[in-house]
């Protein structure tokens, strides 16, 4: 779902790299609405600290 948001709305997704590319002007506009993020998510896939952000369509 959210991959196909993305292209929809003209961006692109390398699967291997994890990586989320938009080339163009303007705004972009997704279906989603951000509620907010938590800060005890516990490390990423690197290993990095991060926050699990938390969106609804």
């Amino acid at each position: 779902m959210l991959t196909k948001a993305l292209r929809e709305a003209g961006f692109s997704y390398d699967n291997r790299r994890r990586r989320i590319g938009y080339v163009g002007g303007g705004q972009p506009r997704l279906p989603f609405r951000y509620l907010g993020a938590d800060d005890a998510a516990g490390p990423n896939y690197t290993g990095q600290p991060a926050v699990r952000s938390c969106c609804s369509v």
